[in-house]
């Protein structure tokens, strides 16, 4: 039937269309005195601009962050995650970073007993997520000062008792500021006991902060009613913390995107707007996106260098296909014709390794799952798709297609510090061309006239296949990059230049005595193959 993938198709547009959102009016005083109208781009997040897409014209245009006055500068950069509100610090603790052996992964938590780490044989205590472990001291082979998030040393009501025992309040006001840091760590039915107390003290009760008591404790029974999500809250912060640490970038990128989705779905799911509020959803939301960027713009290019080298190495490895087997179609067997070979590696990285090296990136960040299940959905028969099914097909189609444009986005703005120089080596006259042209002497003759022995030996010159039949692994992986790095429009190339070949001096022949006759030989480099150069390129 054709009809089902036109009402397939159908869904996908509405979905992608419903998955847009009316513009908000957005403005932004700079340091020069002048405002500007628009609509800040809150999907796109950058230590160094804001993006902001003008009402006046329509255009996006990026503002750098000391353009803004520092009010603005300051409130936009918490909204979006960048830059920590005073409150938000409060949910920090001075905590430690450190290693066990054997394990390459660092863990967090306080130690509880630092001075211990100068005494051998002791136990080391370590509080982590509300629970205390116990480690030799022998297993323990570094530390490191780190702050941590609040959730990921104490429950809420250890936090609580902490600031409790520091604070020991006796007086209206003390209650109160202890009951608001109670609130926001979490502890709230401890919160609601020193409002309580607060609102005793006849006098408290009757200042400026005693007349919000009542409005506090309203608060506060929402949030007990939603504690739930408030732990929910709290494993996001976790997954963050594990996001950053993580060495293998597949694994960073899962955590990213689980802690994402979680985030997207509470947004969703949560109309009301005090509990929003309280429990910082969207500045959470934000820091989420943040950290995301962060971690891509930094890994990424590492990540396209390590995955780009394997696919080399893999074409450089492959063997030839000597007895192809018979009832294959004309295009299986040209592909076997071309496996383990030069043109076909060289094909392979002009048309199809950054397609392949996009599509691994994308999968691995998430999409291959969402485009499985959207796969999945749009399998079914139109007429049987309930609310939920296009409810959930819309947010993976929204998602699909703002990964894709992500991982462009972040490629584009990566962090450029890395940069790599590969050589085409030996097999740097396939590029260049042969630069030499030997051209033989005709034999001389003895005192009697008879010919002596030819005084050049015969000049070969390798092909390409030749070459790469004779070449190492390493020296076609390095032709492979190279040749990537300067025709796929996927790297930034910095340089491309020649040096002379090392073997030749730059002259692409060797001169030498032939045996026979004592006359000078001149043969072609077998370095170069004549083309007196070797091509570097540097990239990133």
């Amino acid at each position: 039937m054709k009809t089902a993938p036109l009402a397939a198709a159908a869904l996908v547009a509405a979905c992608l269309a419903a998955a847009g959102s009316p513009a908000r009016a957005d403005v932004l005083r700079l340091e020069n005195g002048k405002v500007m109208h628009g609509t800040v781009d809150r999907s796109w997040v950058d230590r160094e601009h804001l993006r902001v897409q003008l009402f006046s014209t329509g255009g996006v245009v990026r503002v750098r962050w000391d353009h803004l006055i520092p009010e603005d500068r300051d409130q936009w950069q918490e909204d979006l995650g960048l830059k920590e509100s005073k409150e938000a610090l409060e949910l920090k603790v001075d905590a430690h970073r450190y290693w066990i052996e054997s394990r390459p992964q660092p863990r967090f938590g306080l130690i509880l007993n630092p001075a211990d780490l100068d005494k051998p044989g002791t136990e080391i205590r370590i509080l982590s997520k509300g629970n205390t472990e116990s480690f030799p001291r022998a297993m323990i082979i570094r530390v490191e000062p780190y702050r941590l998030d609040l959730a990921l040393v104490f429950t809420p009501r250890q936090a609580y008792e902490r600031k409790r025992d520091e604070m020991n309040p006796v007086t209206g006001l003390g209650h109160f500021q202890l009951a608001d840091y109670a609130r926001i760590v979490g502890a709230y039915e401890e919160a609601k006991e020193h409002y309580l107390q607060a609102k005793n003290d006849g006098d408290f009760a009757q200042s400026g902060q005693g007349k919000t008591l009542d409005s506090k404790l309203a608060t506060l029974e929402v949030l007990i009613r939603n504690r739930a999500l408030q732990e929910e809250l709290d494993r996001v912060r976790v997954t963050l913390q594990e996001a950053r640490t993580q060495s293998d970038f597949v694994r960073g990128a899962q955590f990213y995107l689980k802690a994402r989705e979680t985030m997207l779905r509470i947004q969703t799911e949560q109309t009301d707007k005090k509990v929003v509020q309280e429990l910082k959803i969207v500045e959470l939301a934000n820091r989420v996106e943040a950290d995301r960027r962060a971690f891509f713009q930094k890994r990424l290019f590492g990540e396209v260098k390590k995955r780009l080298t394997a696919m080399a190495y893999e074409k450089a490895g492959e063997q030839k296909v000597r007895d192809i087997p018979p009832g294959l179609d004309r295009a299986e067997q040209a592909d076997l014709k071309m496996k383990g070979t030069f043109e076909g590696a060289k094909n392979h990285f002009s048309r199809k390794a950054k397609e392949d090296l996009m599509a691994g990136l994308l999968r691995d960040c998430g999409s291959s799952k969402d485009a499985e299940e959207m796969k999945a959905i749009l399998a079914k028969d139109p007429a049987k798709l309930t609310e939920a099914d296009q409810e959930r097909a819309k947010r993976l189609a929204g998602l699909e297609k703002l990964l894709k444009g992500e991982v462009d986005d972040y490629w584009t703005n990566r962090v450029k510090g890395g940069v790599v120089v590969t050589t085409y080596g030996n097999g740097t006259f396939i590029v260049t061309g042969n630069q030499l042209t030997l051209k033989r002497k005709p034999p001389s003759k003895t005192s009697s006239g008879q010919k002596k022995a030819a005084g050049q030996a015969q000049d070969v010159v390798r092909t390409p296949e030749q070459w790469w039949d004779d070449a190492s692994k390493q020296e076609r992986v390095n032709w492979l990059l190279s040749w990537f790095a300067e025709k796929a429009g996927l790297l930034e190339i910095l340089r491309v230049w020649d040096d002379d070949c090392s073997d030749c001096a730059g002259l692409g022949y060797k001169k030498s005595a032939a045996a026979s006759t004592g006359e000078e030989e001149v043969t072609r480099c077998a370095t170069c193959n004549g083309a007196k150069v070797q091509r570097k390129v540097r990239w990133r």
